[in-house]
Parts: C-alpha cells; sequence; structure tokens
C-alpha cells in the first residue's frame, strides 16, 4: 500500500505541476499576442489572463482526484479517510496559493479599469467551482471502498504477486498487473469450462515459472565485470520477452473462452505465432513450459464443433 500512496503522490504532483506550465504558456501566447498589437494594458488582455487561472483551478481538482481514482481501482486499493483528508489538503493549498498568485498580479490592473468588484466576485465563484468540483470527485473516490475487491472479482497488487510468486519492483516495473488480473478473472469466470479452466491454470503455473526463474537470476559466480554485464544485459532482454509473452497470452485466452462462432481464428493464430516466436527467442529452458501455454490453442481447437 505504501508503494501506491508514493506512486499517487508521484503522479498527482507531476500532473500538477504540468498544469501550472500549460497555463503558464497560455498566458506567455497572450502577452505576446496582445503586446504585438499594442494592446497589453487593455482589459481584455487582463481579462484574457483571468480566464486562463480559472480554466486552470477548475482542472486541478478534476485531474488530480481522476488519478487518485484510477490507479487505485487499477490496484484494487481502499480509499482511506486519511488520503482524503491529505489530498484536500493539497488541492485546498494550491488553489490558494494560485488565487494569491492571481491578486498579486491582476488585482491592481482590474482596478484600473473600475472592475475591481468583477475581479473579486470572479475570485469567489471560482473559489466556490473548485470546492464543489473537488467534492464532486472526492465521491467517485469514496466509493473506492473495500467491497471494490469483491464485486469486481480482481486480485489486489500484493494477491497478484503472492499466486505468481514476484516481487513487488517485478510486477509493477513490467506493468503486468493488468494483464494478471484479466488472466485470473477469466479463470474465475470459467465456471462450468473444465477444460478451459485447466488450460489457463497450466497457463499461470508456466508465468509463475518464468517469473521465479527471470527473478532469482543474477550475475552468479562470474568474476569479471564484463561477464557480469552482459548477463545483466542478457536477463533484461529476457524479461521483456517474458512481459510481451504475458500481455499477448491475455487476448488468447479472450479468444479462447469466447464461443466457437465469436472466436477469430486469424487473430488467435497470429497471437501464438507471436507467442510461439518469443519462446525461441528467449531462455533454452522455456521449452519445458511452451507446452503449457500451448493448451489453450489445443483446448480451442478441440472444442470446435
Amino acid at each position: 500500500m505504501e508503494n501506491i500512496e508514493l506512486q499517487l503522490d508521484q503522479l498527482e504532483r507531476d500532473k500538477l505541476i504540468s498544469l501550472i506550465q500549460q497555463n503558464q504558456v497560455r498566458i506567455g501566447k497572450h502577452n505576446i499576442r496582445y503586446t504585438r498589437s499594442n494592446k497589453k494594458n487593455t482589459f481584455d488582455h487582463w481579462d484574457k489572463c483571468m480566464e486562463s487561472y480559472e480554466r486552470l483551478l477548475k482542472t486541478i481538482p478534476k485531474e488530480i482526484l481522476k488519478i487518485e481514482k484510477e490507479i487505485r481501482k487499477k490496484f484494487v486499493a481502499d480509499f482511506s479517510a486519511d488520503r482524503e483528508n491529505k489530498l484536500l489538503s493539497l488541492i485546498n493549498t494550491e488553489i490558494e496559493v494560485l488565487i494569491q498568485k492571481m491578486e498579486k498580479l491582476y488585482e491592481d490592473e482590474f482596478s484600473k479599469f473600475d472592475a475591481l468588484d468583477n475581479f473579486k466576485d470572479r475570485l469567489v465563484k471560482v473559489r466556490e467551482k473548485c470546492q464543489e468540483l473537488t467534492e464532486t470527485y472526492m465521491v467517485k473516490c469514496r466509493e473506492l471502498s473495500s467491497q471494490t475487491s469483491e464485486h469486481s472479482g480482481r486480485m489486489s497488487a500484493p494477491q497478484i504477486c503472492e499466486f505468481y510468486k514476484m516481487k513487488d519492483t517485478f510486477l509493477h516495473e513490467l506493468n503486468l498487473l493488468g494483464p494478471l488480473q484479466n488472466i485470473n478473472l477469466m479463470f474465475n469466470d470459467a465456471e462450468e469450462k473444465v477444460d478451459f479452466k485447466g488450460a489457463v491454470e497450466e497457463v499461470q503455473q508456466g508465468i509463475r515459472h518464468m517469473a521465479r526463474t527471470l527473478q532469482d537470476e543474477g550475475a552468479g559466480e562470474m568474476q569479471s565485470m564484463k561477464e557480469r554485464k552482459a548477463r545483466k544485459m542478457q536477463v533484461a532482454r529476457e524479461t521483456l520477452l517474458f512481459r510481451d509473452l504475458v500481455v499477448n497470452m491475455e487476448p488468447l485466452i479472450e479468444q479462447a473462452r469466447l464461443p466457437e462462432e465469436q472466436r477469430n481464428p486469424e487473430i488467435m493464430g497470429k497471437l501464438w505465432e507471436r507467442i510461439e516466436g518469443l519462446f525461441f527467442q528467449g531462455r533454452g529452458d522455456w521449452a519445458t513450459v511452451l507446452p503449457q501455454f500451448k493448451s489453450v490453442m489445443t483446448v480451442s481447437k478441440e472444442n470446435v464443433n
């Protein structure tokens, strides 16, 4: 859970920085446009700048909480009261800092056009709108309770790590959480399709075996730096091949579980051709688990009426 919190903090901070930079670009364009047309100190210029800041302010709660919801949904992670308070503090602080900046930049400019009341009214309205948007998107995050996992049937990231004997860093660096969750969902949904369920179980066993061997690999007893570097590069290459194997197995299993008349033999053939090619590019001992992956194709052909 701590790893997810840190990932969310970084993603949300990056998004906030990106939104502020986009606003700066818009403001810069307005400054250039109105300066070139000798309208730098006009009401229209300052009005456009205000519009840009208002757009930024209203976008912050939406984008920050959208990230929070999507990541937590993907990782099947609860949304706690402590996390909500932290996000509220972040959003409210950033909004107030930006409003203070707007006052510093544009209050005097609006007063020159006898529009100070208009300026203050807009600040009040944009603050209220931000609060409204924050609550709206916060409600969506609150819906991600502990029931999320039960209703979706998805295994959480720790459960996937335990099931496939993967390290947390290995799972997330390869971005395999989604594909592995889906493969397990299809296994659970198979119900009375005994042959199909057995084939998927073989794939799960194959994935578990390959993941274990890749994570256990290291430089071994190699002494020279050149040998250690070469082995690390080889393991990195094999790890990427493993990721591609899993990613391609997901749609193949999806096709195989469909009724015969809904399957696309051409797509299945191309997927298996790619998967088989990845095996041949990988480690020699992967040949022992190739039949486990092929079982999905075998079952789909046997079930053809």
